[in-house]
């Protein structure tokens, strides 16, 4: 992607239009470069999908052959690990202009990095509340009824908090050169003074994304809801109404669904990354401005006379 029509200064709209409007103009490449990891990529979704079905001849499969059944699952669930990566890696490619193989190395740094960060917060906000519950004598579930209104603020408050890592993260994946743990002190305070323009970025994005979201999985859901009432009712001693091409039903259905899921992610990245480089070209004027504003006059510079 050209530096130059990355760092823009635009609106929250004008990123969601821009990542729109890149989309459907490179949608052939994106489909020619990911194509193929996601093809294989559904095929493993699907496959474990299945596997986790309560349906009775999946039950009967795992009870006569566990081993089998278990290594079926495991291949499968490793296959959409590494495929998932696989497809990311061909499209930042695109992005970042890296190989493959880099892309790979910076995705699970990444999603390393993360699970650190969560740890570390998980890990405060875990204490803080057992020291607070053991201080009042109370159980959870009694302070968070008697609370509900302060968990409710105070929830919102760490979720706004963790906002500015859409950007350290955006800015990793387009800076590969930089670290994305130690530039957080950095990059972090950058995203923080910005905040009101990530949240509603990210608030419209998800409204948008989350409605188109629901469209797709309305068949998954509709046949998961169908799986989930036959199981209780085979429990109860009802007969299966289930017909006998419904576990290849579910496993196709499962296996487009998570094309087209991938597809959407793939344009809330590119507003990410629009908004990022929004972010930068507005940082790049503030600091022409701070440093303009900080050199000297040409009044200050001529030496004075008595």
């Amino acid at each position: 992607m050209e530096k130059e029509f990355l760092y823009k200064n635009r609106s929250f709209s004008s990123c969601l239009n821009t990542a729109y409007v890149w989309f459907c103009d490179n949608f052939k490449t994106i489909v020619r470069v990911t194509w193929l990891p996601l093809l294989i990529y559904s095929i493993f979704a699907g496959l474990s999908l299945v596997c986790t079905l309560r349906d009775a001849r999946i039950v009967e499969f795992a009870e006569q052959s566990p081993g089998l059944f278990l290594t079926i699952f495991i291949v499968a669930s490793i296959g959409v690990l590494a495929c998932y990566l696989w497809a990311w890696s061909r499209l930042l490619s695109l992005l970042n202009g890296l190989t493959g193989k880099k892309n790979i190395l910076l995705l699970l740094i990444l999603f390393l990095s993360d699970i650190v960060i969560g740890f570390i917060i998980g890990g405060i906000l875990f204490g803080g509340c057992w020291l607070l519950f053991r201080h009042q004598g109370v159980t959870p579930a009694a302070f968070l009824l008697d609370n509900w209104l302060v968990c409710l603020i105070g929830f919102i408050v760490i979720l706004l908090l963790t906002l500015p890592l859409a950007y350290a993260s955006a800015r990793y994946i387009m800076k590969p050169d930089t670290s994305y743990l130690l530039d957080l002190p950095k990059t972090y305070p950058t995203g923080l003074r910005h905040l009101g323009f990530i949240f509603i970025t990210t608030l419209i994005t998800g409204i948008i994304t989350g409605i188109i979201a629901i469209v797709i999985a309305l068949p998954q859901l509709i046949l998961m809801t169908a799986q989930t009432i036959s199981a209780f009712g085979v429990q109860q001693g009802d007969p299966s109404g289930m017909p006998g091409y419904f576990i290849p039903l579910h496993g196709a259905t499962t296996a487009v669904t998570t094309i087209l899921f991938f597809y959407l992610t793939v344009y809330m990245l590119l507003v990410s990354v629009f908004m990022y480089g929004s972010i930068e070209k507005e940082e790049e004027v503030r600091h022409a401005t701070l440093i303009s504003e900080e050199a000297p006059t040409d009044n200050e510079q001529q030496p004075k006379t008595f």
